[in-house]
């Protein structure tokens, strides 16, 4: 009797980043740097590549946990987009760099077939 395993993408191997990744979006959402509390968008899968939007009034501030928004983040402008992230991430973390909220932010992601708790 054979010994048959199905095995599952994992992290570290190289064939589901090889692929085209399975489209993600997300648009028109705010956030609010007045409250402090980030807007944080949950991937269903690792991401491969990330892209961000900011047609709102005000720039954000993104990183990749809560806790480095107060010091390691980037910064996409008001009225600008974010250079395609090639990154791999379960979610990502957002906040308005200003006092007043900022609205009309765009999320685009290309997802593996890696399951988010593999990070």
């Amino acid at each position: 009797m054979s010994n048959y395993y199905i095995r599952k993408p994992g992290i570290n191997e190289t064939s589901p980043y090889q692929v085209s990744g399975k489209p993600f979006a997300t648009g028109s959402f705010g956030t609010d740097g007045s409250t402090g509390t980030p807007t944080v968008i949950e991937f269903p899968t690792v991401t491969r590549w990330i892209y961000i939007v900011n047609a709102g009034a005000r720039p954000i501030k993104y990183a990749f946990h809560a806790d480095d928004l107060a010091s390691d983040y980037a910064v996409v402008d008001t009225g600008k987009q974010s250079e395609v992230l090639e990154v791999r991430a379960k979610e990502i973390h957002l906040i308005g760099a200003g006092v007043s909220a900022t609205t009309d932010i765009s999320i685009c992601a290309g997802l593996t077939s890696i399951a988010t708790g593999s990070l």
